[in-house]
């Protein structure tokens, strides 16, 4: 029958309404139930099957409102109505079913007789399952047993806990978990799948006979697609879609029927606003159903329902929302072969009264009641629910406001047990805030420790500094003092002894040249240590200066061998003090002693000539020297010799200095050249053989670097770390060297983090040795650069005051702060300082820090 309907023709008007946001929907069952038999329609004459005496009709009514409690605002809550014969509608202990549901969410249910196989013998409890939409998008499934032996009651009939434990209360339905939530019940039976539908999807649920549960909803990509659960199995998603995306309107309703064990039809609404559906005999392999051509509304919601399985009576029903105030009906009778055709309803005239007065129909939902074919219809105004009888033609309105004293009770201890929940929240909220408040004022009270204490430091860095400073000063005052003292001295001896044919010694001088000359204490004085160089050198530089002025007049073999010697180890300490002019006139009085004398001892002396020139900015003149010296132990010593591999390491010093093209590769052939010599001599003496590694590593590795070879480089400065300490031991200078080097690298690698950890090591071992020796300070403008290259350039003025003008060259010349002007004059000096000693280099190198770096010997850049 129908309620109100019209045959659609061409051109036929829909007005289109919105989706409703209030949903329906309804089961119903038997108790006890009678055995499976065909189902006669009273209302057509029929007789209708006998039924035991104590047999009851139920109707379990579900739909959607807002949330109205505190913790549900801006959710909507569903809640569940009941009937029975005795009761009339009334509403259980708990009806409230979930409070999780997404504003417009869509309600479906399904039900049966526990572990029943067909749904229909009894096996107490019997089982309800509500499927819907939460706030976070994901299908959610919600399930609830009620007991009629001995006496009726639900799962939620249990007693909440009391307040004071301060559980979180939740609606009495239970809810299955998410495959997500609990790994314990990932992919069982206990978990269903996690689906996030499209934001419009309507559901629809049923159970085959097997037991077969299938809940239908619109995908993403607005196909319709199903989640099954299997017995014993568990849930799952079906590959097969029900019915592709060009098959169905976006946000279309869904109504689903099951016929004989596995027969399922899914209806929904197509794209041209007709009524559509999808068939599957077997649950698995869909198809498309063919029905008339029953315009609706694009917006109607559907129900559906269907009776007389597998035989010749098989019937099904299908509601729609029409316009304002319809609801239409359209039928199927296996009987008659074939769909009716839509007529005027005669519960028009009923239904007006109730309809006239509300807002349009919007949900629906529709259950057979018995074993008869009488079917109820619930249809949703808005906020009014109505029922209508198929075969009375009447119109109801339900009484779905009513709740009952256990349900307010329950809401009651709920709202206070949430109150006592927020009380606790509160509570530790505030405890927290007030430890992260003492958190913060202990933080704070560090830092401006920590900030006092580098004040502190700062302060005593600086006198340290200042007093460094004024003793340097001092130093060099009494040396110049010294000096001038000892000109005077020997300028006066010059004037005494200008009259006579030989040179007059000092008494002083004289001491010195008679301890030479025999034995002290039984013992040959060692006339090449460096402790009595360093106690003699002014005596060992005024013989020389009488030597030269005198023309060597004096014919002593003796005595000039032992002049030789000094002069040898003099030039090596003079070298090494920095003194330059002293070193030249030392080598220039001992080159003209030497008279084809020592040769060996000769090449040690033309080596620290070289590495002087090297040292001072002057490679090409080093290198001449160097390589003599080179030539003279290449003919007087094996060729697996360290002195060889002293030789040939010195000159790749001189050659990478010269900076001059292929320098660098040719370096680092002559290195690597010497390293080879050292590991074959400690083949057969490893003392001998492993003693100068670790200088052999530096020099690999400094030179590498500037071939910007930076992983080998790396190599050779941790291999050159390692043999410094098993010669020397920790934080010797070697070590320092090594580190100073690795920081090199990994400047160049862009790693500045890396570069600034090695420098500071090496920086600190130097400074526990002399903090006034070149080792110390290029380990100090290299911190110096890793501060100014992070801003910090105020700090590198402070720490290096003797780089302070490579400092101010770097901030004035940014314009935002400083002197410009006075930073270019600056500039100028500098860059004229740099064409002073470099000479003719100059005019091949750029205005940067690698040109300035080569005014400095090559282990310091």
């Amino acid at each position: 029958m129908f309620l109100k309907s019209e045959v659609a023709t061409d051109g036929a008007p829909i007005t289109p309404q919105p989706y409703t946001q209030f949903h329906l929907a309804a089961i119903s069952f038997s108790n006890p139930p009678t055995p499976w038999s065909t189902k006669q329609c009273t209302c057509e004459g029929k007789r209708p099957p006998e039924k035991p005496a104590q047999q009851s009709q139920h109707i379990r009514l579900f739909y959607t409102e807002p949330g109205y409690y505190d913790y549900t605002r801006g959710s909507f809550l569903i809640k569940e109505n009941r009937f029975s014969k005795a009761q009339g509608w009334y509403a259980p202990s708990d009806g409230l079913v979930a409070d999780d549901v997404a504003t417009g969410s869509a309600v479906t249910a399904i039900g049966w007789w526990h572990s029943s196989e067909d749904g229909l013998s009894f096996n107490d409890p019997w089982e309800t399952r509500v499927y819907y939409v939460n706030k976070s998008g994901n299908i959610r499934e919600r399930i609830n047993h009620s007991y009629f032996d001995p006496t009726p009651t639900d799962d939620f009939d249990s007693d909440l806990p009391k307040p004071e434990e301060l559980i979180p209360p939740t609606p009495g339905w239970s809810l299955t978990s998410l495959d997500d939530e609990l790994s314990e019940v990932m992919g069982t039976v206990d978990s269903f799948p996690v689906i996030t539908p499209h934001q419009l999807t309507k559901l629809a649920a049923v159970r085959t006979n097997e037991g077969r549960i299938y809940v239908f909803y619109q995908d993403s990509d607005l196909a319709i697609r199903a989640l099954v659960w299997i017995p014993g199995e568990g849930w799952c998603q079906q590959e097969t879609e029900v019915a592709g995306p060009g098959q169905v309107h976006p946000g279309t309703s869904l109504a689903a029927v099951t016929g004989g064990w596995s027969e399922i039809i899914l209806f929904y609404i197509t794209p041209q606003n007709t009524l559509g559906g999808s068939y599957a005999h077997d649950g698995i392999q869909w198809a498309h159903t063919k029905l008339p051509l029953y315009k609706v509304v694009p917006t109607a919601m559907l129900a559906a329902v269907a009776w007389n399985y597998a035989t010749p009576f098989f019937q099904i029903r299908i509601y729609a929302t029409g316009g304002v105030t319809e609801v239409e009906e359209f039928s199927f009778s296996r009987n008659s072969g074939s769909w009716s055709p839509l007529k005027q309803s005669d519960s028009d005239s009923e239904t007006a009264n109730i309809l006239a007065a509300i807002h349009p129909v919007s949900a629906l939902a529709a259950v057979t009641v018995g074993d008869s074919c009488s079917t109820k219809v619930y249809f949703h105004p808005r906020r009014f629910v109505a029922e209508w009888d198929s075969c009375t033609k009447a119109t109801f309105p339900c009484p779905i406001t009513t709740v009952s004293e256990r349900f307010e009770e329950r809401r009651g201890i709920e709202k206070e047990t949430r109150v006592k929940i927020a009380e606790k929240e509160e509570r530790l909220r505030r405890e927290e805030e007030e430890r992260l408040r003492r958190e913060e004022e202990e933080r704070l009270r560090r830092e401006e420790e920590e900030r006092l204490r580098r004040e502190e430091k700062e302060r005593l860095r600086r006198e340290e500094e200042e007093r460094l400073r004024k003793e340097e000063e001092e130093r060099l005052k009494q040396e110049e003092e010294e000096r001038l003292r000892q000109e005077e001295a020997q300028r006066k001896q010059r004037e005494e002894s200008s009259q006579d044919d030989l040179p007059v010694l000092s008494a002083e001088d004289l001491e010195f040249k008679e301890t030479l000359r025999g034995k002290k204490n039984g013992d040959w004085v060692d006339l090449s240590g460096p402790l009595l160089v360093k106690q003699y050198i002014q005596h060992i530089l005024s013989i020389a200066a009488l030597e030269e002025k005198y023309a060597f007049t004096q014919d002593d073999e003796e005595e000039d061998e032992i002049l030789l010697t000094l002069l040898c180890s003099a030039t090596w300490y003079l070298f090494e003090s920095g003194k330059w002019t002293e070193q030249k006139q030392a080598f220039k009085v001992a080159s003209k002693l030497f008279k084809n004398k020592k040769p060996l001892t000769y090449a040690t002396l033309l080596t620290a000539r070289g590495s002087m020139d090297v040292e001072r900015g002057h490679a090409k003149e080093g290198i001449e020297y160097l390589e003599e010296a080179m030539n003279i132990r290449r003919a007087l010593l094996p060729e697996i010799h360290v002195e060889n591999a002293n030789s040939i390491g010195n000159l790749a010093n001189a050659l990478l200095q010269a900076a001059q093209e292929g320098a660098t590769e040719k370096a680092v052939e002559i290195f690597q050249e010497a390293l080879k010599i050292n590991l074959t001599v400690g083949e057969t003496n490893p003392k001998e053989g492993n003693r100068l590694l670790h200088i052999r590593h530096c020099n690999l590795s400094r030179s590498l670097r500037v071939a910007k070879r930076f992983d080998e480089a790396l190599y050779h400065a941790d291999e050159a770390r390692r043999f410094s300490i098993e010669t020397f031991g920790l934080n010797n200078h070697f070590q320092a060297v090594a580190d100073y080097y690795a920081g090199n690298i990994y400047w160049d690698m862009g790693d500045i983090d890396s570069a600034y950890k090695f420098w500071k090591m090496a920086y600190e071992i130097f400074a526990s040795k002399d903090n006034k020796h070149p080792p110390f300070l290029a380990a100090k403008l290299k911190l110096a650069w890793v501060s100014m290259g992070r801003g910090q350039v105020d700090e590198a003025i402070a720490s290096i005051q003797e780089l302070i003008i490579l400092g101010k060259l770097r901030e004035p010349m940014r314009g935002d702060k400083g002197d410009v002007e006075k930073a270019e004059e600056m500039r100028a000096m500098a860059d004229g300082w740099r064409k002073d000693i470099q000479g003719e280099l100059w005019s091949q190198l750029p205005d940067e820090n690698r040109s300035y770096c080569l005014m400095t010997f090559a282990a310091f850049w």
